[in-house]
């Protein structure tokens, strides 16, 4: 036994009490009820933003925040998960109040390894506005529907 298994036990033990910790945030209130969450994301306007990837699929926010803590106050810590599956998609949004807290932990936290991974960190590219019409989902013009008969088209 090498002297990093006591290590990878630790950190197997830390995901478990994330975890353990991000199912404890749905909270009742004093009534019994749910408590109230606020919808959408955070107002994130003056954060500045870096952008983690190569995530293990295992890492939480609770075990992000106190990797980049060390840096200065976070903001906001965005994980996305598979719309289908829930599990992370491997990348991460960290949020600093402060640029220079944010620059730094770039400096000192890329090509660093969490959870056994090399991770990537970069400034993230601005967000793309929406096509115009929205996001897909409209209808299609009349010459180019497709038709749901098997049957050969009338002329």
């Amino acid at each position: 036994m090498s002297r990093y298994d006591d290590r990878r036990d630790d950190r197997r033990d830390d995901r478990r009490d994330d975890r353990r910790d991000d199912r404890r945030d749905d909270r009742r209130d004093d009534r019994g009820g749910r408590e109230e969450r606020p919808k959408g994301p955070p107002n994130t306007d003056g954060m500045h933003s870096i952008k983690i990837d190569n995530l293990a699929y295992e890492t939480s926010k609770n075990f992000l925040e106190r990797e980049f803590n060390e840096f200065g106050d976070i903001g906001d810590i965005y994980l996305p998960k598979h719309r289908d599956t829930g599990k992370s998609r491997g990348f991460a949004f960290v949020r600093f109040y402060n640029k220079r807290d944010a620059e730094t932990a770039m400096d000192k936290m890329d090509g660093a390894r969490i959870d056994g991974r090399e991770i990537r960190i970069s400034v993230p590219s601005e967000r793309r506005a929406p096509p115009p019409g929205g996001f897909g989902g409209g209808r299609r013009s009349r010459s180019h529907s497709r038709s749901r008969s098997r049957s050969p088209r009338r002329r």
